[in-house]
């Protein structure tokens, strides 16, 4: 069996950290993680794919902090 084939289009625009910028970035997640809902299957596949589009460290130990709590 095939592993599912991943959708390229309308990645989530890089997050910098920018407050303003946090709705549209979660929203191009969601959108983005839902199109490929057959590749993301996981809670850990879906926060690894959010974090690799997540550039500035601080805003990713912060969400790590969130997640686990």
């Amino acid at each position: 069996m095939l592993a599912p084939k991943e959708l390229g289009l309308c990645k989530p625009t890089p997050f910098h950290g920018d407050r303003k910028q946090i709705s549209t970035f979660i929203q191009e997640c969601k959108v983005y993680l839902s199109v490929n809902r057959a590749v993301y299957t996981t809670d850990e596949a879906k926060i690894a794919f959010i974090l690799s589009y997540m550039n500035d460290k601080e805003v990713e130990r912060h969400l790590l902090a969130l997640y686990h709590r």
